[in-house]
């Protein structure tokens, strides 16, 4: 999900469901209300995937609920929906149980833009602006996609060249490590060559290299707990902050009921006896110095962790 304001993991959320539209009109009340976040729930997905819904407890710290209308008849202003099959109207009957009962809630129409539609590309560190393009604009467009039309590779063949040069130009993971190491703070770029190298369920289908606005991950706690919970299904994390640091790790769940089975089959005799899970806490354990940016201490954490588990597959496939 978009997220746009402050990142702080205790702060008010404004949570707002619609249509594109959103994730512009959350980057101007972010600019004015830069004390509360806003998080971006849209009311659709490509064919076969599922919205994006926030997590009950981020549910919780929902101060208003912005609810767009969208034309669907059936879906009650107030009150229960019915029980019908209609996309969406799960995630806004979703929305509206979750909501805090004192939760104020407005429901407010689409706009009309008479311009240029900006999506959520003013914040992105490759859009250029230009005299002549008010949001700015991308001048290159998709890069891999342009090479492969120029070598004029059509249909299954230029798809597969597509997929083959998008995966080679993937970040690596070591030096996307050594970045968020050294990163002072939030950093846009990093959130790019996060969103590149572990991009979002729909754009795995359709090449890496497709330009999207990245999610503020090294920025909010929210969005780097999803891309956890997406990249590393079936792990625990921990998170902690004082006036000092930022500490995080992530481990498997040994007792998950999908996949701790697995994780057992796998790690159990990897570590000549010792306990995996301690092995695997201390491999991920960080300590960021100094506090204030709980999220990239969660990110690196991630990052160490997948590295970890693929040099423990790479020693256990050549023994």
């Amino acid at each position: 999900m978009l997220f746009y304001g402050n990142p702080a993991p205790d702060a008010e959320l404004v949570v707002m469901y619609g249509n594109c539209q959103i994730p512009f009109l959350a980057s101007l009340l972010a600019a004015a209300h830069g004390d509360k976040g806003f998080l971006c729930v849209l009311n659709h997905a490509p064919p076969g995937e599922e919205p994006d819904r926030p997590t009950p407890e981020q549910m919780q710290r929902c101060c208003l609920y912005l609810e767009q209308y969208d034309s669907q008849f059936d879906l009650a202003a107030w009150g229960v929906p019915p029980e019908v099959e209609r996309y969406g109207l799960p995630l806004c009957r979703y929305l509206r149980e979750h909501c805090p009962p004192a939760c104020p809630t407005l429901t407010y129409p689409s706009f009309v833009m008479t311009c240029m539609w900006p999506f959520a590309v003013t914040s992105d560190p490759r859009n250029v602006p230009e005299p002549k393009h008010v949001w700015g604009r991308y001048p290159y467009g998709n890069r891999v996609a342009l090479e492969v039309a120029a070598s004029g590779l059509r249909g299954a063949q230029g798809l597969a060249a597509y997929q083959q040069q998008s995966a080679a130009q993937m970040p690596d993971l070591s030096a996307l490590l050594a970045r968020v190491v050294a990163a002072t703070g939030p950093d846009a770029h990093i959130d790019l060559a996060l969103h590149k190298r572990f991009p979002l369920p729909w754009l795995r289908q359709r090449g890496r290299n497709r330009i999207e606005s990245a999610p503020q991950y090294t920025a909010s706690v929210d969005a780097a707990l999803s891309l956890v919970g997406r990249e590393l299904p079936g792990w625990i994390w921990r998170l902690c902050t004082c006036s000092v640091s930022d500490d995080a790790w992530v481990c498997p769940d040994f007792n998950h009921p999908i996949y701790g089975e697995g994780f057992q089959t796998k790690f159990n005799d990897a570590f000549d006896g010792r306990d995996p899970a301690e092995v695997i806490i201390e491999a991920t354990d960080v300590a960021r110095h100094p506090s204030g940016f709980v999220a990239l201490a969660l990110i690196e954490a991630m990052l160490r962790g997948m590295i970890f588990t693929a040099d423990v597959s790479r020693e256990a496939a050549a023994a």
